[in-house]
């Protein structure tokens, strides 16, 4: 959970930085991944649903 958090953190903070509309476009869509990432951990899901987290983790 830290880790999605950080991630967002991280995202978020780029997007406040740049001064580049792709950039901030880009950051946006990691932001908005990093955020569902945590939705289903919060929810007691797999981070990645098309990877079996078992193994990858």
């Amino acid at each position: 959970m830290r880790r999605a958090l950080s991630h967002i953190e991280r995202h978020k903070q780029a997007i406040n930085t740049s001064n580049n509309s792709e950039d901030n476009d880009f950051h946006k869509l990691l932001l908005q991944f990093s955020y569902e990432v945590y939705e289903r951990i919060k929810a007691n899901k797999k981070p990645y649903p098309n990877l079996d987290s078992d193994k990858v983790f």
